[in-house]
């Protein structure tokens, strides 16, 4: 039995990278599930876009050596 989480990285309502990943669901052997879910949830980050409020951790820091 396998459980697989599919991801789907399209927002449009009418994603055919969703529909296939639906499909796929249809398509699996007996006992195994396919979780299929979009981006949509997730929040997103483009620092060219929006700047980051506070600094980064230190451990999260580059390395300057």
């Amino acid at each position: 039995m396998a459980a697989l989480i599919g991801l789907s990285g399209s927002l449009r309502k009418g994603s055919l990278n969703t529909a296939l990943l639906s499909a796929a669901a249809g398509l699996l052997p007996p006992g195994s599930t396919l979780d299929a879910q979009t981006i949509h949830d997730i929040p997103l980050y483009d620092a060219d876009v929006t700047p980051m409020s506070r600094p980064l951790p230190a451990c999260l820091q580059p390395s300057r050596h």
